[in-house]
């Protein structure tokens, strides 16, 4: 039927289209009370989707607290002192707390260049740089030096910082650092272009060679008596070396006494005593003798370097004794001090100081830093490794050396109480705010305010009994039995949970001293394997957990049902609106249609009208003339 309108007819005098409004405004009452109905379904969905991210909020923090994720198993590295070396514990490392001294940090090796004129010029070589097990090509194509250093960069820049440093506007120097630590990372050059790197001073060629720099003569040390030797300096790729002989002659206490006796007595002619005449009762001689004054201690050698000093002690006789620059890890010896503090003497003899050239052919010329490893003690246990960040010597730890330590140092790994408390403190958070969405949107307002979205709603009602009854949870056989206990309660004593509407509070000194008196009891206390199969299957937060699947699955959920259900009312009373809009133009159609003939009907009267009132008085106007 094709729609009817009105064309300003007013034949009637009626006003035909404020009438038709208010008839289909009546008409339209069903429709705006469906519309309405489901504006509120919607706005229920709302909440219910906001509810729903409430507690998978609260079921996702509940099962953090047992599972893979838990805080409990966080730990905490702590280094007694961050200035030699810092410490990163990982989840499930022990707890535990370790000694460590630092005997030396891992280096870079490093080399340089001779000092160069600016602009100097390098042909064209292919050649190779290794470090370690590491080896990149490099092609140059000929330049100045600062295009050789810039054609290493592009090409081997990952395994060597190359860089230069103006002395001045004329002259340069080149360094070299390997980017691997340790022993094992030196740099080396192809022999390609070993001759390039001899002009700019990077490299020259030697051959074995020993020399001796220092002798001693022997010399002996009684008791509280010292000698120190300033050591001289070997060449810079020369490896120095200390060899001595020590000679040890024990003290041995007289068995008898010689006593002066006076001019008048004996005319000063010594007389032996024997003790077991002079004392009638048995002695040993050695009672005679001030044992106080007896020291036994070895031989103390100190080794003083550029980078520390070693301690070493000689207990007795030995010849060929070896002191190595490199495997003391001092830096460059120094000096070399012998202590005695025993009453046994000590020769030392044939001591030498020997520079030793090991390599033949290409070597570094200048070295600024030679590559080595870390050396360090873990308890007593001597570590040596190629890096500075040492993961693999303690389970789950870190470690990060930065300087040499004279003393012992401290490695503890605690569990991270404060992360702990934290998570805590979140999931009480999740919890209040699903209790507080729950009050405001099932209140009823008595004094004539809105009520809440599901006002009145029992299975609201029952979620919130239930969640508390699970936080007021009681397990007879842990250490901790409730939450109570670790400082998470409704309200202090004598305060009524009823009227807190059962939110949580939190005290948090309580729960401070819980977490670092008993933190693994804390971790049980939400969530713990009741029957040997190493899963979690009790605990609070695994009963929160567990009971808030039913409400939160994604298919078959309560939430998602309820959500479902007034999606499905809100599609059928858009249907009946549908069906309503059409009855409703129908019914507006019929009666612009009737209207529309009234308003023809009462103008074709009014004509009818005009035309007899005109003929009448037509009809009298001829009568009257007559």
């Amino acid at each position: 039927m094709s729609k009817i309108t009105i064309n300003n007819l007013s034949n009637s005098g009626i006003d035909v289209q404020n009438l038709i409004d208010k008839l289909i405004q009546v008409k339209s009452m069903p429709i705006d009370a469906l519309k309405n109905t489901n504006e509120l379904y919607k706005s229920r969905i709302s909440k219910l989707n906001e509810m729903l991210d409430l507690l998978k909020k609260l079921q996702e923090s509940s099962k953090s607290l047992f599972d893979y994720r838990s805080p409990f198993d966080e730990m905490l590295g702590i280094s007694s002192n961050e200035e030699f070396f810092t410490v990163k514990a990982n989840r499930g490392a022990d707890v535990s707390t370790r000694k460590i001294q630092i005997l030396q940090t891992a280096k870079n090796y490093t080399i340089s260049s001779d000092t160069l004129p600016v602009g100097t010029k390098i042909g064209k070589v292919n050649f190779t740089i290794q470090v370690g097990d590491s080896v990149r090509k490099v092609a140059f194509e000929g330049g100045t030096i600062e295009e050789f250093v810039k054609a290493i960069k592009e090409q081997a820049g990952d395994i060597v910082n190359i860089n230069i440093t103006y002395k001045d506007k004329d002259n340069l120097v080149i360094s070299i650092e390997a980017k691997k630590q340790g022993a094992n990372g030196n740099i080396q050059f192809s022999e390609e272009v070993q001759p390039i790197l001899e002009q700019l001073g990077i490299v020259q060629k030697v051959s074995k060679s020993e020399s001796l720099l220092y002798k001693s003569d022997p010399f002996t040390l009684s008791k509280d008596t010292s000698n120190k030797i300033n050591v001289p300096q070997p060449g810079v790729n020369e490896k120095l070396t200390i060899t001595f002989d020590v000679q040890k002659k024990e003290f041995i206490p007289p068995s008898s006494q010689n006593i002066n006796v006076p001019d008048e007595i004996g005319g000063g002619t010594p007389i032996t005593i024997d003790p077991q005449t002079a004392y009638p009762d048995p002695v040993i001689a050695n009672q005679l003798i001030d044992q106080s004054q007896i020291a036994k201690e070895p031989l103390t050698v100190k080794v003083i370097g550029t980078e520390g000093e070693k301690i070493i002690q000689i207990e007795s006789s030995a010849n060929g004794i070896t002191l190595n620059k490199d495997e003391l890890g001092i830096g460059n010896i120094q000096s070399i001090e012998f202590i005695n503090k025993s009453s046994d003497s000590y020769t030392v003899s044939n001591l030498q100081v020997k520079s030793i050239q090991e390599q033949e052919g290409y070597i570094a010329k200048n070295i600024v830093q030679k590559g080595r490893n870390s050396i360090f003690l873990i308890d007593g246990i001597r570590i040596e490794k190629e890096s500075n960040v040492i993961d693999d010597v303690i389970k789950g730890v870190t470690l990060t050396l930065k300087r040499e330590t004279k003393e012992e140092e401290t490695i503890s790994i605690e569990p991270n109480t404060e992360y702990a408390k934290e998570k805590i403190i979140e999931w009480v958070g999740h919890y209040n705010n699903v209790i507080d969405f729950i009050v405001n949107e099932t209140k009823i307002n008595k004094e004539g305010g809105e009520n809440g979205a599901f006002a009145g709603d029992t299975a609201f009602m029952m979620l919130h009994n239930s969640l508390q009854r699970i936080m007021q949870s009681s397990f007879s056989d842990r250490t901790y039995k409730m939450l109570a206990q670790i400082g998470i309660s409704t309200g202090k004593p004598g305060s009524n949970p009823t009227t807190r509407g059962g939110y949580l509070e939190i005290d948090e000194e309580m729960l401070d001293k819980a977490l670092k008196e008993n933190h693994q009891k804390v971790k049980e206390l939400f969530g713990f394997d009741s029957d040997g199969d190493r899963l979690t299957d009790n605990g609070i937060a695994f009963r929160i957990g567990e009971y808030l699947k039913g409400m939160t699955n994604f298919s078959d959920g309560t939430i998602k049902k309820r959500a479902d259900y007034f999606a499905e009312l809100i599609k059928q009373n858009d249907k009946r609106v549908e069906t309503l809009n059409r009855q409703l133009e129908t019914y507006r159609d019929s009666l612009i249609f009737k209207f529309a003939s009234m308003e023809n009907l009462i103008s074709k009267l009014k004509g009818d009208g005009n035309y007899l009132s005109t003929y009448l008085n037509n009809s009298n106007s001829s009568n009257q003339n007559k």
